[in-house]
């Protein structure tokens, strides 16, 4: 050290640390010859807490001559801080001794146990989730949902069913917007009862108490697991089975179970039927494609009920098509099993040629299933394509158990 020479020291300082941690380091002028205390002027930038020797920075205009004192230093949010000591000796001399600190916030991850990402709607699905973060730490957690949604329209003036949402628990129990969650924690959040099929987006909002947020996000697929089975037969449940029109639908479940039919209805699983055009009733000269009945099976599981949405041709409906309820044929609910379906003479058009008639089906959760049916009108005078003892023979009931009213 020279003689008169002016000496700040600063020992210990960090050039790093954490928001919120106290680092302690110390701070000595030296002067050859200097006994009296040394003017001291501070200069900050930053967002902090600064002690020497327990005394705010701001009330402290000196240092005592060759004394260690002692910097306690806080910082309150992240960024770049800097200390100016601006010292005053002896003869004037001057000296400024600067300190940079980087403060930082440790980053908070989530993590997850691993969970498949599809889920049946009628099963229950679980998962953890952890926040990494400082040990002991509290977090906010915040959990918001993105959910498909789906939509009946009914038959005009019944209105629209929405269908949407899913119920979540945390750890077995509701839980608010908000949650406050230690870091190191283990919580479980179940997955139930999905009001339809599609993604769920499942997202966390994790906030430490600076208010420095992190998003992430789950995804489970909620699926509906039972096939729907759609099948036409070829039997006219008036003509060939003698059912009341009124009770087509008890007379059908109550005398048939689908899943073990009798012979007669072998050969009678079709995807195309026929017809032939005839002689109209009353007006000499004129003809018609004439109307007939066929069943048609809906079902899914034990499930009660199915969606009929839609029965769609292509260019023209050479029969029109009306369920056993009669109150038309789409946008409406029907039990599951054995039905009439109505294929009545369509006045407008009673030409001979071939159409295609889709029905499609939906279950309450939104899976469809869609089966198409030919209906081919052959012209006036054709033979008909099955053999006479097949088509439209009357039920042997007298070889069934049952009565059959």
């Amino acid at each position: 050290m020279n003689p008169g020479e002016l000496v700040l020291t600063v020992d210990d300082a960090p050039s790093r640390m954490k928001v919120g941690t106290t680092a302690e380091f110390t701070l000595k002028a030296v002067q050859d010859g200097r006994t009296d205390a040394f003017p001291l002027r501070i200069d900050t930038v930053g967002h902090f807490s600064l002690t020497l020797n327990n005394i705010s920075y701001k009330s402290v205009s000196s240092l005592n001559p060759d004394a260690d004192v002692l910097v306690k230093f806080t910082p309150l949010s992240v960024g770049e801080n800097r200390i100016t000591f601006n010292l005053t000796g002896s003869d004037s001399k001057k000296l400024s001794k600067v300190v940079s600190i980087t403060s930082f916030l440790p980053e908070v991850s989530m993590s997850f146990s691993s969970v498949g990402d599809s889920v049946s709607v009628k099963d229950v699905t679980e998962f953890t989730f952890t926040v990494d973060g400082d040990d002991g730490e509290e977090y906010e957690v915040r959990i918001d949902t993105v959910v498909p949604e789906y939509t009946m329209d009914l038959r005009e003036n019944q209105g629209t069913i929405i269908r949407r949402g899913v119920d979540l628990m945390v750890n077995g129990a509701s839980f608010p917007d908000v949650l406050t969650v230690k870091s190191g924690e283990v919580n479980t959040l179940s997955f139930s009862n999905p009001q339809c099929i599609g993604d769920y987006h499942i997202l966390f909002t994790v906030t430490d108490k600076y208010g420095n947020g992190k998003e992430y996000e789950k995804v489970i697929r909620a699926y509906s697991p039972e096939e729907i089975v759609i099948d036409f037969l070829e039997v006219d449940p008036w003509i060939e089975l003698g059912f009341d029109k009124d009770k087509y639908y008890e007379s059908l479940n109550t005398h048939f179970d689908y899943h073990s039919l009798p012979s007669y209805f072998d050969g009678k699983h079709v995807d195309t039927i026929y017809t032939v055009e005839q002689d109209m009733a009353g007006h000499p000269g004129e003809t018609t494609i004439p109307g007939r009945g066929m069943i048609v099976y809906i079902g899914q599981g034990e499930e009660p009920e199915l969606f009929i949405r839609d029965i769609s041709f292509n260019d023209r409906l050479i029969l029109s098509p009306k369920w056993d309820d009669g109150n038309g044929y789409n946008r409406s609910f029907q039990k599951t099993g054995l039905h009439a379906l109505d294929l009545n003479t369509n006045s407008a058009d009673n030409n001979p040629g071939v159409e295609t008639y889709t029905l499609t089906i939906a279950d309450k959760w939104g899976k469809t299933s869609s089966k198409t049916l030919t209906i081919i009108a052959l012209p006036y005078g054709s033979e008909m394509p099955y053999p006479d003892n097949v088509w439209r023979r009357r039920y042997d009931w007298t070889t069934h158990t049952d009565p059959i009213k």
